[in-house]
């Protein structure tokens, strides 16, 4: 007696844990998603029940072909929770491709679900790569055939044929995620260099497929852009305050009311050739500056960047400076003079 009771126990331990899973899954007919609020973990928020109608449960997504994805040469349309919001909590969903002759649907994979694939039009090849023994599953398949990826695994379809193949798949999951290896690797800001190290893969081609993709440099470009548009910014204040200091000046020191009378009509007449002169002596300097900008974008693609821009950025202001007192005393002495003429005159 005590035997069979024990074994009831066991019996019934595992019920109870299964419960309120069950009592959860039976709690209500179904959950169309809420998209207006946030995902949690367990899915979307409920739509009321009293707002749900029949055609929450109709989705045409999939009636014809989707976008083209260009590099792939593959449509796809989707019907997962955010097209569909009916699935939402129901842990099954769908997609659409289309692969257009020599078109792939890329080696990616769906961290979250299950895909079981039929091929409705045409011929694929699809496959697969395991875990454990990186062992690669790979199948010819045609009209009608079924094959099923399993959950996380890594995964391609190719379209060998001279015509369209068009194939729908079904996931055990209302979002089974996805994550393609090309643009993990190739659609961000991943440096080049760091990519080489992990993949093996030349310069050159991570740069061809950085382009192809979208991708960029990280933070380098982001911090040439801050930088630059910070000395813009920079440059342009001291030339304001520069400006202000010297009005000031004129306006304020005994020196200068001898020769300063105030704004005249006579004053502007000037203006037309001072702009003329003005416009090539800016594009002269636009000019100057864009290239010292050119050469700290080149010197970030040498295989040092840190180390070339540094030496760089020191070069240029060791220049600027050698370049910049002579230029000041000269440009002093030049106002000095102008001012004895004027106040002789």
């Amino acid at each position: 007696m005590a035997k069979q009771a024990l074994i009831v126990v066991l019996l019934l331990v595992p019920l109870l844990f299964l419960l309120p899973v069950s009592t959860l899954a039976l709690a209500q007919d179904f959950c169309v998603a809420n998209l207006l609020q946030s995902q949690t973990p367990s899915g979307y928020p409920c739509k009321p029940e009293l707002l749900v109608t029949s055609n929450d449960f109709v989705n045409h997504g999939l009636a014809e072909p989707g976008l083209l994805i260009p590099p792939f040469k593959t449509r796809l349309a989707s019907a997962l929770v955010t097209q569909f919001p009916a699935v939402n909590g129901l842990g099954i969903s769908a997609t659409r491709f289309d692969v257009l002759p020599g078109g792939v649907v890329p080696m990616l994979t769906h961290p979250g679900a299950t895909e079981l694939l039929f091929v409705v039009e045409g011929q694929m090849i699809a496959g697969f790569v395991s875990v454990d023994r990186n062992q690669v599953y790979i199948k010819a398949l045609e009209k009608g055939d079924l094959f099923v990826f399993p959950q996380g695994l890594l995964h391609f379809q190719y379209n060998p044929a001279n015509t369209t193949a068009v194939g729908f798949s079904a996931y055990s999951s209302s979002n089974p995620g996805l994550q393609i290896v090309d643009w993990a690797l190739f659609k961000n800001n991943l440096a080049s260099k760091i990519i080489n190290n992990v993949t093996f893969v030349d310069f050159p081609e991570i740069r061809r497929l950085k382009a192809l993709f979208g991708g960029s440099e990280p933070c380098f470009n982001c911090k040439l852009r801050a930088v630059l548009i910070k000395s813009h910014v920079s440059i342009a204040v001291s030339y304001l305050a520069n400006l202000c200091f010297l009005a000031i000046y004129v306006r304020l020191s005994p020196r200068c009311r001898a020769t300063w009378t105030g704004f005249s009509r006579e004053a502007f007449r000037g203006i037309p050739a001072f702009v003329r002169l003005a416009v090539p002596s800016t594009l002269m300097m636009c000019m100057e500056w864009s290239s010292y900008e050119l050469l700290v974008l080149l010197s970030g693609l040498l295989p040092n960047p840190k180390l070339e821009t540094a030496v760089l950025s020191i070069c240029i202001n060791t220049i600027t400076l050698a370049f910049m007192i002579p230029f000041g005393l000269g440009g002093a002495t030049r106002s000095a003079r102008r001012n004895l003429l004027s106040s002789s005159d």
